[in-house]
């Protein structure tokens, strides 16, 4: 009975609010209208609703019966009043029918309300796996994870979610079945559980040491030292004597290649000497020597650098340019490779790297006023190389061909010189080799180029101030370390500390017994065996009576001062700021900084 009107009161109520707010819809056939009430009318209307069944509000509190009113008042004066009349009127179908819960929450498949796990627990965190998480599902046990709790890469994450064909198994469910004999075996049979355990047998229990495995035992540190007895008073113990060694630095640094444009090379031997002073680069690379067989290396190089030099030959007065040269510290093993030249100018010479196949360096220099026919000599020098025996190929110098981006490798709009850089280009992509240099050498322009056969080894780039029209010197830091040997200290004889009397005196000894010799044979005389015999004799009184002292190469240059590496630095910091803000009146203040060098 009490259904029957609950549900005849739901029926009732709900005619007498549609009646309100049935005024009040859209009519898609009629004109937009809205009929309005007074506040007098309205209230009536409520306050009969409030008294039409006396149960409806009887069984709730006053505060709830006044917020459906205030409610419903509202929503008729809104505009969307049709949708907020249904809400309510919802809200108080439900609390009619006498079966709902405060926060009844989800229910599960068999009808109990209350759900103390989630639907998707992580198998290892026991959070629930959400729609919007990553997650994967195992194969076996049906269970999900996180992939961050599985510690999943995105990668494989992104294979299982494209192929969903790919099986996928849970560490646990991975995991062989081990037998629990294995862990039995660890039980130890003593006399009571505090016993001493040095009476057991280790060699035949199960868990002692095996004779033979798989895994290196740790060493011990003091093992293969010598004991030394020492007496401490009554006390008399061996201490096992620890000797220090010092340990080894394995880590090495990386080579540095350095590219130049000298543009004449004979007026600028001190800015040279300082920038190899102060940067120290290991491989020199240079181009437009204007040198020729009349100037010795020794005269612009230092002697700590090995230099390889292919000079322009020419007969013409003025055309003593071009020529291109490679310096290498003295220390590395290096040698020249004659067999790679062609018609053109280019050197190529071989560094031997520890540990691996040695490394191919060329210097090449190409005038900007030469065609095609140029190029393709250079492609030849490259085709002759044995690319198998050879860890890595270095290739740099001018090319006089800044019209190429190489970025995406491709020709820069209104250049006249497009067949030249695609031909380059083409060049570079058939032999594998990568153009590493970035940021431009001359104005906005790179024209000094460094190719490289594995661009991965290339740890740094930078541009170095410059010393000719190219104001820009690349310098590149390259993860190699070369053999190198080492240098025999030589003897040098200090003879203002000599004893000359007495030098003088064995001299004039040994001359007089040569001088016997030769009358007593005469005509018989080993010339031969009387040189070496007054060899030999006079170094024996040198190195008796003049003392000596073991010296070494001098690797560096003894007036480049303090003062003059700290102006280096200087203008190169003056040319970091003016590439950085392209000033022309920083500009202007770099060549009087490399003058003042």
């Amino acid at each position: 009975m009490c259904k029957l009107v609950a549900t005849v009161s739901s029926v009732t109520l709900f005619i007498v609010v549609w009646s309100i707010f049935g005024a009040g819809l859209k009519d898609p056939a009629l004109p937009e209208k809205r009929i309005h009430r007074t506040d007098a009318q309205l209230s009536l209307i409520i306050s009969d609703i409030r008294f039409y069944p006396e149960f409806l509000f009887a069984c709730y509190p006053s505060q709830l019966s006044l917020l459906i009113r205030n409610k419903i008042k509202n929503a008729y004066r809104c505009k969307n009043s049709y949708k907020m009349a249904l809400m309510y009127i919802s809200i108080i179908l439900i609390l009619q029918s006498g079966d709902c819960e405060i926060n009844p929450g989800p229910t599960s498949a068999d009808g109990s309300r209350n759900i103390s796990e989630p639907k998707f627990p992580c198998q290892i965190c026991n959070i629930p796996c959400l729609w919007g998480e990553r997650a994967v599902c195992c194969d076996s046990c049906d269970g999900w994870l996180h992939v961050d709790c599985v510690g999943m890469k995105t990668g494989a994450y992104e294979i299982l979610e494209q192929h969903s064909s790919c099986s996928w198994i849970c560490c646990q469910c991975g995991l062989p079945n081990f037998a629990s004999s294995l862990f039995s075996a660890g039980s130890i049979d003593t006399m009571n559980s505090f016993s001493s355990l040095d009476t057991v047998d280790e060699e035949n229990h199960p868990l002692a040491s095996p004779l033979a495995t798989s895994s290196p035992q740790k060493r011990n540190r003091n093992q293969g030292k010598q004991n030394v007895s020492i007496d401490n008073g009554n006390k008399g113990h061996t201490q096992e004597k620890k000797k220090y060694q010092k340990p080894k630095n394995n880590s090495y640094k990386p080579m540095k290649a350095m590219v130049i444009n000298f543009q004449s090379i004979r007026g600028k031997t001190a800015e040279l000497n300082v920038s190899l002073e102060v940067d120290n680069p290991d491989v020199l690379i240079g181009c437009e020597t204007w040198i020729d067989d009349t100037v010795s290396s020794s005269e612009i190089f230092p002697n700590s650098y090995t230099v390889f030099r292919k000079d322009r030959i020419t007969t013409k007065p003025g055309y003593m340019r071009g020529g291109v040269m490679i310096a290498v510290k003295s220390t590395f093993t290096c040698s020249q490779r004659f067999d790679l030249d062609t018609n053109c100018e280019i050197v190529w010479i071989e560094i031997s790297i520890t540990g691996t196949k040695p490394v191919l360096v060329g210097s090449y220099y190409r005038p900007p006023s030469s065609n095609r026919d140029y190029l393709s000599n250079l492609r030849d020098s490259l085709a002759k190389i044995n690319m198998s025996q050879f860890s890595n190929i270095w290739l740099a110098g001018d090319f006089n061909l800044g019209d190429v981006l190489w970025e995406n490798q491709t020709v820069r709009a209104g250049s006249n010189k497009v067949t030249l850089c695609k031909d380059l280009i083409d060049m570079s992509n058939d032999f594998g080799l990568e153009q590493v240099v970035v940021g431009p050498t001359r104005g906005d322009n790179t024209l000094d180029l460094f190719f490289i056969k594995n661009p991965s080894l290339v740890i740094k780039s930078t541009i170095l101030p410059g010393i000719s029209d190219h104001d820009g010197i690349p310098l590149l830091l390259i993860n190699s370390k070369p053999s190198t040997t080492n240098q025999k200290p030589r003897k040098v004889y200090l003879y203002n500390k000599a004893n000359t009397t007495e030098l003088k005196n064995e001299a004039q000894v040994i001359s007089n017994e040569l001088i016997d010799r030769i009358d007593c044979d005469g005509l018989e005389v080993d010339v031969n065996g009387l040189w070496n015999e007054f060899k030999v004799n006079l170094s024996s009184a040198v190195d008796k009576h003049v003392p000596a002292k073991m010296v070494r190469k001098r690797q560096s240059t003894p007036w480049i001062s303090h003062n003059l590496k700290r102006l280096h630095k200087r203008k190169q910091r003056a040319y970091n700021r003016a590439k950085k803000d392209r000033y022309p009146r920083r500009l202007g203040k770099i060549p009087a900084t490399k003058k003042t060098n």
